[in-house]
């Protein structure tokens, strides 16, 4: 997403406390947090068979899980004023990110990028067809 489709700040706020903490406050009820940490305790690494964790280790375990298995692009111009004033008013969102700045590239250099990452890349299909489509 870019800077030019945030409608609200609010929708930046989020992020920021999602980044910094790994969770939005108030965005599960209390059953629905609680089916979520049912459903991932059959998941949780037991140091022994008998072990028994707490909720408070369940939950820290979905959060850890939650943020790293997150990503998230967005592109904002440095150009102005509110790059500045979200940087301050939105810490993590510059601190808990890589960021990476673009200048203006070239189409062939912006290709050569592309198909270097994604040559490796697999791609299942059933159809042979669609796969030559997909590498050409």
């Amino acid at each position: 997403m870019t800077d030019a489709e945030v409608k609200s700040e609010s929708f930046l706020e989020y992020l920021n406390s999602f980044l910094s903490t790994g969770e939005i406050a108030g965005l599960l009820a209390k059953d629905e947090r609680d089916i979520a940490m049912i459903d991932i305790k059959s998941v949780f690494p037991l140091p022994n068979p008998q072990y028994e964790p707490t909720q408070s280790e369940v939950y820290r375990f979905m959060i850890d899980r939650i943020r790293d298995n997150c990503h998230l692009v967005m592109a904002f111009s440095p150009v102005g004023k509110k790059f500045r004033d979200r940087a301050i008013d939105f810490p993590a969102l510059f601190n808990n990110c890589s960021i990476n700045w673009f200048l203006g590239w070239p189409e062939e250099a912006l290709t050569d990028v592309a198909h270097s990452f994604i040559n490796n890349f697999h791609i299942d299909v059933q159809n042979p067809e669609t796969k030559k489509e997909l590498e050409g």
